[in-house]
């Protein structure tokens, strides 16, 4: 929902953490042979759509990996406690009110993995 709203087609992988050899995640019966694909395949720099980045985040919130995912006008970062942290340039209050309507918590807080530059 953020990514439309903020007109986002791909984010960009970065801080990539890859935390399994290929067959402890074919050990996992959670694991679909399109995780294993995109696992495989993912790497700092590249990009990826809106499908694939659903695919990525189920691997960070099963801890087989770990990056953030950023573009220009927003970014996603994953803490080891399951939080999510979204970055926004746009409000995106419809986006708010239909997480909050799933019953997902939102909070206004800054992501302890986001790096300032001066």
């Amino acid at each position: 929902m953020f990514m439309k709203c903020n007109e986002v087609e791909v984010l960009c992988i970065t801080a990539l953490e890859k935390n399994y050899k290929l067959q402890e995640l074919n050990d996992d019966p959670y694991v679909t042979q399109e995780m294993k694909q995109i696992y495989t395949a993912i790497n700092n720099g590249a990009t990826y759509d809106i499908s694939t980045i659903s695919i990525i985040a189920r691997l960070i919130l099963r801890e087989k990996l770990w990056c953030k995912l950023e573009a220009k006008n927003m970014f996603v970062h994953f803490g080891w406690d399951y939080y999510m942290y979204i970055g926004s340039s746009c409000a995106c209050n419809q986006s708010i009110q239909k997480i909050k309507v799933l019953g997902l918590y939102v909070e206004k807080y800054s992501s302890p993995y986001l790096e300032i530059t001066i």
